[in-house]
């Protein structure tokens, strides 16, 4: 069960997941910017095909770390659990995360499919590479992680350049042991269209180099 809210975020009750996507209830959700300062790497994810979406979902890279808060969490417990499970992120490392912002998501992908969210965004500093994620403890979702330099995504999204070469960690979806490293190109199609409206993405990389997260 996660939490209801209204549209001012005011606290309504207990709601099961897929009936709050269903009838566009507001809820909260945590998501992890994962990053390595030193290298001026940034972390993202893929996914293998879930069936509690209802509808073909394009292989996009997303955000590292991202989930529903449940209904007896704070969004930092809800980040941390997130983190545990999708990149066995340990305490250690989730206690240098760090609080950016909210951001407020009302859009419908299918009339069966609605999101109406307050995603909770922080950042996760690290100060290791993609081989070392610990992900023989992580559940069966994440299909590869991606490491990508963050001026050339900087480049990517603001048009300056059509591609960019990024290097998938690919797991398999069972045993969660690495198949493969495998360089491949990145383009804007490959992004979420949300993270576009707005520049959203641009000015949440912006704001990191900005407030020298990145040495």
């Amino acid at each position: 069960m996660i939490s209801r809210y209204d549209k001012n975020m005011v606290y309504i009750g207990p709601v099961d997941k897929k009936e709050a996507h269903i009838k566009g209830y507001w809820h909260k959700v945590a998501t992890g910017i994962v990053y390595n300062p030193a290298k001026k790497i940034i972390f993202f994810q893929t996914i293998y095909p879930k069936d509690n979406y209802g509808f073909d979902r394009p292989d996009y890279i997303d955000f590292a770390v991202g989930g529903h808060i449940e209904d007896n969490e704070t969004p930092l417990d809800g980040l941390y659990r997130e983190a545990k499970e999708e990149l066995g992120l340990d305490k250690e490392i989730m206690d240098n995360a760090y609080f950016i912002g909210i951001r407020r998501i009302n859009k419908d992908l299918t009339v069966k499919y609605k999101l109406r969210e307050f995603q909770h965004i922080y950042g996760i500093p690290v100060n290791f590479d993609l081989p070392d994620f610990n992900m023989l403890v992580s559940d069966k979702e994440v299909k590869s992680i991606v490491k990508v330099n963050v001026d050339d995504l900087i480049c990517l999204l603001d048009n300056a350049i059509p591609k960019i070469k990024v290097e998938h960690r690919i797991l398999d979806k069972e045993t969660r042991e690495t198949i493969e490293y495998k360089t491949l190109p990145l383009t804007k199609n490959d992004i979420i269209d949300d993270y576009f409206v707005g520049d959203f993405l641009l000015n949440l990389l912006y704001t990191i180099k900005a407030n020298s997260f990145f040495s």
